[in-house]
């Protein structure tokens, strides 16, 4: 995977992914026709943070950043989440990040 934003996680746009996702399927059994009722449905997700990494192959969204650096790197991060590429649907810049000057 490639670091979209250099070294470490540094901090660039707050972006906002939109994605579909499978749609959970019951978790008993049910007649048919409930079953037809949601097929062929799926999820559409939206998800919002720093681009941790991104290649052809998938997408990491990170939401939460700590033990922030003098240059604004983060040192720790959590609740990550990686996307499939061809899961993405759209990913817009919501802001760009403020980082500290020295």
């Amino acid at each position: 995977m490639t670091t979209e934003t250099g070294m470490g996680l540094l901090p660039g746009a707050i972006v906002m992914v939109e994605w579909v996702d499978s749609f959970r399927c019951g978790d008993s059994w049910e007649p048919i026709e409930s079953a037809k009722a949601t097929a062929g449905k799926i999820m559409r997700c939206r998800s919002v943070g720093w681009i941790m990494c991104r290649d052809k192959d998938s997408l990491t969204v990170v939401p939460h950043l700590a033990d922030i650096g003098d240059l604004g790197e983060a040192r720790q991060v959590v609740g990550q989440l990686t996307i499939p590429a061809k899961s993405v649907v759209k990913i817009t810049v919501l802001g760009k990040a403020n980082r500290r000057r020295r």
